[in-house]
């Protein structure tokens, strides 16, 4: 009985680490294709900008930065909510927990910044790579 509970336990962590891939893999995919769109909807802007003299690597830097600033606001209230929610959860008595320290509220913010590069660098390369009258000419 004690190997069966053993492997069943070994089987559940290994599953466990490989959902948290996957699920961590879906939100890089997902900030990267909602930051895109959110480009695609500026074109106009992004191509006023390079009408202006703005380089192509200046307009990268505007994308990233402004993604840089969502994923740090968004990492740190994130990590706030999951502190607090830690401390309420003493109080219910509860046979599954989810350890949540310091370390794990760390590295989800350290996450949550590194997605949000991920996916203004892509937005900002796509923003880059607009010609001034092609983005002019689109009407969104």
């Amino acid at each position: 009985m004690t190997g069966s509970l053993s492997n069943a336990a070994t089987l559940a962590n290994g599953l466990g680490k490989w959902l948290a891939v996957a699920v961590l893999v879906a939100a890089f995919c997902l900030a990267s294709i909602l930051t895109v769109a959110a480009v695609s909807r500026r074109v106009r802007e992004f191509g006023t900008l390079k009408a202006l003299g703005w380089t192509s690597r200046r307009i990268v830097r505007e994308v990233v930065g402004e993604a840089l600033v969502i994923g740090v606001i968004g990492g740190a209230l994130g990590g706030i909510s999951a502190r607090s929610a830690t401390s309420a959860a003493h109080a219910v008595s509860t046979h599954l927990t989810a350890p949540v320290t310091l370390g794990v509220v760390c590295l989800a913010v350290l996450l949550a910044v590194l997605g949000a590069l991920v996916a203004g660098s892509l937005g900002g390369w796509r923003a880059a790579r607009l010609r001034p009258s092609a983005a002019m000419s689109r009407v969104e």
